[in-house]
């Protein structure tokens, strides 16, 4: 009987550790189509406008982690002024002719003064205001192609069959939104410390953070954990040590935030916040307050600043 007893116990330690090893496996899928792709967060800002002036030339593109320069290293380039005609995701800051300013990695595009365009970037960490990015073509049916015609996947360099044709109008009307959706209908923004991480599991992963202050507006509690969802090609980019941003809505109670989407645009980089496009005490510029609730403002104007 006590060996069976024991070879019971041994089993079930061994069941127990196997799953737990399972669901510590677990990892986000990568992105299937391009909206999967954007609504992972990925991309801080996602537009669609008309090129006023397009430039190729040999661009000093930085990589770094803590933005002490990791290295510098040269790269053609072309950079363009796109007059924005709609935000499909983030924040647009822009001129008061509506221009962004975007360098695209990769060079060869032609002649593209005046195409209308899909432009997918992100801040680069080190200095707020470079969006570094790629660039789709909208062409007469509404659909998004690469520069040779081909519908555009998740990875700007790859293309796929003609059934993975995107139309630019089912961005933004996906059930996969941006994460910068988060901020809309925030009666408080609550600015925090990462302490430790919870790692994938089938149900996500959970953040356990101290509270530092209201950074706009209150809440009713100050969050401690923040769960997040297992979204395709979720990579928040947000680590212990870190600081992020939780937005606080009337309905959320308790010290458990539970967030449908990828925290990617909650980070926080060195008082800036890249998903919008802001620094710190400067969030009423992305945001815009009806009564008490906090919303998106689809663009910014650069004069002010």
């Amino acid at each position: 009987m006590r060996v069976k007893l024991l070879a019971s116990a041994v089993m079930l330690l061994l069941t127990t550790a196997c799953a737990h090893v399972r669901a510590a496996d677990v990892q986000p899928r990568s992105p299937v189509t391009l909206q999967e792709f954007l609504g992972s967060g990925t991309s801080d800002l996602v537009v669609v406008g008309t090129v006023a002036s397009a430039t190729e030339e040999t661009f000093k593109y930085r990589s770094e982690e803590v933005c002490g320069y990791r290295g510098l290293s040269l790269r053609k380039v072309t950079k363009v002024a796109v007059r924005v005609d709609r935000v499909i995701y983030g924040v647009a800051d822009t001129t008061t002719d509506s221009l962004v300013n975007v360098v695209l990695l990769k060079q060869g595009y032609g002649q593209i003064t005046g195409q209308t365009v899909f432009i997918w970037a992100e801040h680069e960490a080190c200095d707020a205001w470079q969006l570094n990015g790629y660039l789709g073509f909208i062409v007469a049916d509404g659909s998004v192609v690469d520069e040779n015609g081909g519908p555009i996947y998740s990875n700007p360099d790859v293309v796929t069959s003609k059934a993975a044709q995107v139309h630019v109008e089912q961005m933004g009307a996906s059930n996969a939104e941006h994460p910068s959706q988060l901020y809309n209908d925030a009666i408080g923004i609550a600015l925090v410390r990462v302490n430790s991480v919870d790692g994938w599991n089938r149900d996500g992963a959970v953040y356990h953070v101290t509270p530092l202050a209201w950074v706009a507006g209150s809440g009713t509690e100050m969050p401690t954990e923040i769960a997040f969802p297992l979204v395709p090609g979720c990579s928040p980019g947000i680590f212990r040590t870190d600081s992020m941003l939780v937005p606080m809505r009337a309905m959320d109670h308790g010290s458990r935030r539970t967030l449908k989407l990828c925290p990617t645009s909650l980070r926080v980089k060195h008082g800036f916040v890249p998903g919008l496009g802001v620094y710190l005490p400067d969030l009423d510029r992305a945001l815009q307050a009806v009564g008490q609730t906090r919303f998106l403002r689809p663009y910014q104007q650069l004069k002010g600043r």
